[in-house]
């Protein structure tokens, strides 16, 4: 039986069996082969999946999606009157090959180190404590907080322990805690050398949660139907620990039915912070309304008389809008005011708001033209227009006093 890393049978897995590792095939014969004509051969081999995954696919942990053992079986002997061992024919060969997938307690935990506790209760109560290991990398200590409860989850004991020594990857220790009297349930939560640990058990709340805001670490959780929470909090460090000002590592601290709870917990100088509210969901927040924004870089706009003359002939704007408006002149014109073009455009005020470098113009209308805007050729159909009415009323009158002098018998006039 050979075994490899790859599907196509081409990268050799070294594995131990029965003491020796120093090649990824394993001999069968005698006793072992009778076991497999009877239907029922079961080897134990080991297979050092750290030393591949840190120097083959270059990692630290197992990946998520494991890494695959791959085998292939054959028969050996000699055929006929050769005298040579060879690869013997078989009549089925298509389940010569097998694989198996690997997976690291790391990926399927996601928790580098797991606690299993036994309880044992005679006159007082005694945990054993067993500590995994899930990661491929050795830790060195752990902290172990272990706390006795009472059937209505009051604080009646705290142990403080640890478990030193090198604990390799994925290997266990344990630990005995003797407690002094008799209680319900044990809880014991574990910090690893230099990892600091906060729990609060019952509550879906995890330690990379809080956010740093004003120099602590805050969360708001909500909804909460909880009446109370058992804070553990271990300063892998050794740091004095406090849970809402009591020098302590553990504390069953009773959630408020309304309104919040405020937990707050200082592990050395850090400070974590956490609000309970009984409320299904955060207030829902009106979005801000920005004031309206001017321009914050000034433009020059320049003055365009347009035939005329006009002093300044240019000005800055302050706050996006000129201060005040020039009046130009123009001999035998009168002026109309400023615009955006030269001819037609928009006009142009004090209010109005300028985001860029510009040129605005003066308009003009000759003076005596009784109607708006600049002289046309239709200012003179309007000269026209008062004097063929007159004329017709002066005609009008003629003919008037030419019928009464009639009537008086009086000379008609030519």
């Amino acid at each position: 039986v050979a075994f490899y890393t790859d599907s196509l049978l081409t990268e050799a897995a070294n594995v131990t069996y029965n003491g020796s590792s120093d090649s990824n095939i394993i001999t069968l014969s005698s006793d072992d082969l009778a076991r497999v004509d009877a239907g029922a051969c079961t080897l134990v081999l080991t297979y050092n999946i750290k030393n591949y995954v840190e120097n083959t696919i270059g990692k630290q942990e197992i990946p998520d999606s494991g890494v695959y053992l791959y085998a292939d079986a054959w028969a050996e002997g000699t055929i006929g009157t050769q005298k040579e061992t060879k690869r013997i024919p078989e009549v089925h060969s298509s389940d010569n090959q097998s694989a198996a997938l690997l997976t690291g307690a790391y990926a399927r935990t996601g928790e580098k180190t797991t606690l299993d506790v036994v309880q044992t209760n005679n006159d007082t109560t005694t945990a054993t404590v067993v500590l995994r290991n899930n990661s491929l990398q050795p830790q060195s200590t752990a902290t172990l907080v272990a706390t006795l409860l009472d059937e209505n989850n009051k604080v009646l004991e705290i142990k403080n322990t640890s478990i030193s020594g090198a604990l390799n990857g994925e290997s266990e220790q344990s630990t005995v805690v003797q407690f002094s009297q008799l209680g319900s349930q044990v809880v014991v939560h574990a910090a690893a050398d230099g990892e600091d640990s906060l729990t609060f058990d019952g509550l879906p709340v995890d330690m990379d949660d809080f956010v740093l805001t004003n120099d602590i670490y805050t969360y708001d959780i909500y909804g909460v139907t909880a009446s109370d929470t058992l804070v553990t909090a271990i300063s892998g460090s050794g740091e004095t620990v406090t849970i809402n000002g009591e020098a302590t590592n553990s504390k069953c601290v009773s959630i408020n039915k309304y309104g919040q709870t405020i937990i707050s917990v200082e592990i050395g100088d850090t400070t974590y912070q956490l609000t309970i509210h009984n409320d299904a969901a955060p207030p829902v927040t009106e979005p801000e309304t920005k004031p309206e924004t001017k321009p914050t870089t000034e433009v020059t706009v320049t003055f365009d008389a347009n035939g005329g003359n006009v002093t300044p002939s240019s000005a800055t704007t302050k706050g996006g809008k000129l201060e005040s408006l020039p009046i130009p002149t123009y001999d035998g014109y009168d002026f109309l005011g400023w615009y955006t073009e030269k001819d037609g455009g928009n006009a142009v005020t004090t209010d109005t708001i300028f985001t860029k470098d510009s040129t605005i113009y003066a308009h003009w209308e000759k003076e005596g033209i009784a109607s708006g805007g600049s002289q046309t050729d239709s200012s003179k159909t309007g000269l026209w227009f008062f004097l063929i009415p007159a004329s017709l009323a002066v005609l009008f009158v003629i003919l008037i006093v030419s019928r009464k002098r009639k009537n008086k018998g009086e000379e008609t006039l030519p």
